[in-house]
């Protein structure tokens, strides 16, 4: 039989960039990326509440990701924060050449001026709240991964015609976001396997996967391809 395995794994954010981009983001660039968002993230609150969202921009692709919220006041709903957070998760910067760039925003509901909502440093006059970090149900995204066990075989014997001896593995990364989104995807692979790659990458991107809680979760899905057995002579 195929021998297929798969784990899930938390991912840090690392990538190779090109030695002429910028090491970071100018503060230009990040206040623009958070600006455009903001009257969006508005309108998630009541005109009593402040959420600031703790992130990074992501170097090789720009992208930004919310690790913590914090709100000024515990009346603040839960779906509130979440709300913001998947809004300004949308902010986008060019790509620079240093892994991550640090960058805070505050979002208030009620109208103020551009300068006290947009900080890339923490705001100080914002109080400890407890972190809200990204979760999500881990059985359902196994089922998920469980239920394409046939789909992903299938993207294996179709690569293997002509190949019959095709091994290797196959490491897919997605991003789940906080409505449920499949936000970035990425399939590494060992030599000859990227047709298998390509394929799986389309399958399980095509799921409807559950939700992240509080801010983007980045899982691995590393898949090992081998021949069945009784074509181990041929």
């Amino acid at each position: 039989m195929m021998r297929l395995a798969w784990a899930l794994v938390l991912l840090g954010c690392a990538a190779p960039v090109r030695a002429m981009r910028p090491r970071g983001p100018s503060r230009g660039a990040a206040l623009a990326a958070f600006e455009a968002l903001d009257a969006t993230a508005v309108r998630c609150l009541g005109p009593d509440d402040r959420v600031t969202v703790e992130g990074f921009f992501e170097g090789a692709t720009g992208r930004y990701f919310v690790e913590r919220v914090g709100v000024a006041s515990p009346r603040t709903s839960l779906s509130a924060q979440q709300c913001v957070a998947n809004v300004m998760e949308r902010a986008r910067v060019p790509a620079f050449a240093a892994e991550r760039s640090e960058a805070v925003w505050t979002v208030h509901g009620a109208e103020v001026s551009a300068a006290v909502r947009a900080m890339l440093s923490a705001d100080a006059s914002v109080g400890p709240a407890g972190p809200v970090l990204g979760e999500i149900d881990a059985r359902a995204v196994l089922a998920q991964v469980r239920a394409q066990t046939g789909a992903l075989r299938r993207c294996y014997d179709d690569a293997r015609v002509g190949r019959p001896s095709l091994a290797g593995r196959v490491e897919v990364r997605l991003t789940l976001s906080v409505d449920g989104r499949v936000t970035g995807a990425v399939a590494n692979v060992s030599r000859g396997m990227r047709e298998v790659g390509v394929c799986a990458l389309g399958v399980l991107r095509a799921l409807a996967w559950p939700a992240a809680r509080g801010a983007s979760v980045d899982f691995a899905f590393p898949f090992q391809f081998d021949p069945p057995r009784d074509d181990a002579g041929t």
